[in-house]
């Protein structure tokens, strides 16, 4: 199924856009919140310290002393009153929701809140750490409903401080709980959120949509050029199955035609050796013609002649390679490795080259074309003895029983084609590419693998099935 290469962009840069989206809102918000709250805490801060400056020199043994009884009684003297009324009128028209006053040991000595006067914080481990160390600390949270000075708030923002107080002593005396409203910023953030997201929305889809054009345009461009090359890839699969039939038919007209002179030369090679034997015999028989050189000159004689009539043998059992109609059948893969072989070593450009077989006599017989295979192992073949360029080296062939098929290998060792010509090399590979289609369409498979010193072929076979036959 082809790639389709629009469609994969789009949903990828959708699926980016809104998770950057996402990433930057979260991003920005925490960000712009994280600020707010920092100059709200600013603010309370220096609050706390002009509250502080007004009201320790007249109430410092007030709001510094240790007090104990019941909450009622806390909330009566009027210096809580006195306090009120100045925290409220500096108060007016400010973002200040509350303030609570502690002492040094946590009791709460006023707060804007009078049902909260009298209550302790000493068991509260934060509020003791400022009191301990002197920190400030500040939080933020959402609250539905708040006590403030100007009555009941709903649904506020609000971020609350403890400010210490220090003493001339550096020891902390008090600390000042303000709480500030800080709605109105909460929604300036969100809004300018919501600004900076449809900015980048705007942007992102401008840029998408120049993105999309462009890859639009890139993917028409490479679905043509793919449809190009798909049909030159099968206009020339096309020549190259029918430059192998061509080659296939040339082939085995000349295979063929070696038979069929294999076959008229055997006969009179016959009757030449039949004739030798009578000479040889009467030359034992009668002394007179007997010598000892006529007779080495005729055994030579015998030996080329039989050698001559062995290479008729291997020529006259090559075209017998099937019946001539391209069926598929069983054949043995070793018999038609020797008869190759047979072949091979004809030639004068395998005499520098050592044959070691191997061939396992427990392979199955394979199936196939066998006048495809025999022709394509003699392509391969030749193509590794004419890599040797006529130098020694090893040509290793064995056989074995795989699944479902037979492992044929052929390994050439001896040769260092890092310093061989090039040519050499190109002429194999053509070789091996026009053995390996061969041996496809007959439903086998080659691999070359070129090594520093040589090359290693293998070849998988497919067993014979009848129910393929």
């Amino acid at each position: 199924m082809a790639f389709n290469l629009l469609r994969y962009f789009s949903l990828a840069s959708a699926v980016v856009v809104i998770l950057s989206c996402i990433a930057l809102g979260f991003i920005y918000r925490s960000f712009a919140v994280a600020e707010s709250i920092r100059v709200s805490e600013r603010h309370n801060v220096e609050l706390a310290r002009s509250f502080a400056n007004a009201l320790w020199p007249r109430y410092s043994a007030f709001l510094t002393a240790s007090r104990h009884g019941p909450a009622e009684e806390l909330r009566r003297p009027p210096e809580i009153g006195e306090i009120g009324e100045f925290l409220k009128s500096i108060t007016t028209g400010l973002s200040i929701l509350k303030v609570k006053i502690y002492n040094a040991h946590g009791l709460t000595v006023y707060s804007s809140e009078a049902a909260q006067i009298g209550e302790s914080k000493a068991k509260d481990d934060g509020f003791m750490t400022v009191i301990r160390e002197g920190v400030i600390r500040t939080s933020a949270s959402r609250r539905d409903k708040f006590s403030a000075f100007s009555g009941e708030a709903l649904n506020r923002d609000v971020v609350e401080t403890y400010i210490p107080i220090h003493g001339e002593d550096g020891k902390v005396q008090g600390v000042f709980e303000i709480y500030s409203d800080v709605t109105d910023e909460m929604e300036r953030v969100d809004r300018n959120t919501r600004r900076v997201l449809t900015g980048y929305l705007l942007a992102a889809v401008v840029l998408y949509l120049a993105l999309w054009f462009i890859v639009r345009r890139a993917d028409r461009v490479i679905r043509r050029q793919s449809e190009e090359i798909h049909e030159s890839a099968s206009e020339l699969a096309r020549q190259l199955r029918n430059q192998l039939v061509t080659e296939q038919t040339r082939m085995k007209d000349v295979l063929n035609l070696a038979g069929g002179i294999a076959h008229e030369i055997s006969n009179p090679f016959t009757s030449l050796t039949a004739e030798l034997d009578v000479i040889e015999r009467r030359c034992r028989e009668d002394e007179a013609v007997s010598n000892r050189w006529l007779t080495e000159r005729l055994g030579r004689l015998q030996a080329a002649i039989g050698r001559i009539s062995s290479v008729l043998n291997r020529l006259s059992a090559f075209p017998d390679a099937d019946e001539g109609d391209g069926k598929t059948r069983a054949f043995d893969i070793n018999q038609l490795v020797g008869s190759v072989l047979d072949i091979i070593r004809i030639s004068d450009r395998s005499r520098q080259i050592e044959f070691r077989t191997s061939l396992s006599p427990d392979v199955p017989p394979v199936q196939g074309t066998r006048s495809q295979v025999m022709l394509s192992l003699f392509v391969v073949m030749t193509a590794l003895v004419d890599s040797a360029e006529g130098r020694p080296h090893d040509l290793e062939i064995a056989t074995g029983a795989g699944d479902d098929g037979v492992d044929l290998t052929l390994d050439l060792n001896g040769r260092n084609l890092g310093s061989a010509p090039l040519r050499a090399v190109e002429r194999s590979d053509v070789k091996f590419e026009f053995g390996r289609g061969l041996l496809q369409s007959s439903g086998s498979e080659l691999t070359v693998e070129r090594k520093a010193d040589g090359f290693r072929v293998g070849v998988r076979l497919p067993a014979f099935s009848r129910d393929a036959a």
